[in-house]
């Protein structure tokens, strides 16, 4: 049997073999391209659906917290309005105690009509097959995480990554 890696978050070692990660990866490159051939239509007609429902890029784009730590830019339908970082800029700078307050409202204004639907499907992930097929992120895996909560993780937490 191929070598075994013991995980560690200060060596950089994985608990997998090298070929198991290597079908890993060969699996998700796979999965990803074929998935992507196959919802080409829907991702047309997604983008198109966005921007009718409003203005702005229908791509997102985000920093994110890779293998290791390192950043990159995660790809995501866009389901909010163009400036709704600027609309959560404006409300939290009106609160007083950050302590009570709530990041994600349940009926959040700056949610778009077709990013409601977008996001009780999870159709708003599918640009993150673009993030599989250049080695971001995997199939299976952990979340994604932002890089201000991720600078926050327990050597423990830093696993994950």
């Amino acid at each position: 049997m191929g070598q075994r890696l013991a995980a560690s978050a200060e060596s950089k070692e994985f608990i997998y073999s090298r070929w198991q990660l290597a079908l890993k990866r060969l699996l998700d490159l796979f999965v990803a391209a074929v998935l992507l051939v196959i919802i080409s239509p829907l991702w047309l007609f997604i983008v198109l659906w966005i921007r009718l429902d409003s203005s702005g890029p229908a791509i997102f784009t985000q920093t994110r917290v890779g293998l290791w730590g390192k950043p990159y830019t995660i790809y995501k339908f866009r389901t909010m309005s163009a400036n709704a970082d600027a609309l959560m800029k404006s409300k939290l700078e009106k609160v007083k105690n950050l302590e009570n307050f709530v990041f994600q409202e349940k009926n959040d204004p700056r949610i778009t009509r077709s990013g409601k639907f977008l996001r009780k499907t999870s159709l708003d992930e599918l640009p993150q097959l673009l993030n599989i097929l250049l080695g971001n992120m995997s199939l299976v895996g952990p979340r994604p995480e932002v890089p201000d909560i991720a600078k926050h993780y327990t050597p423990e937490q830093r696993l994950r990554l």
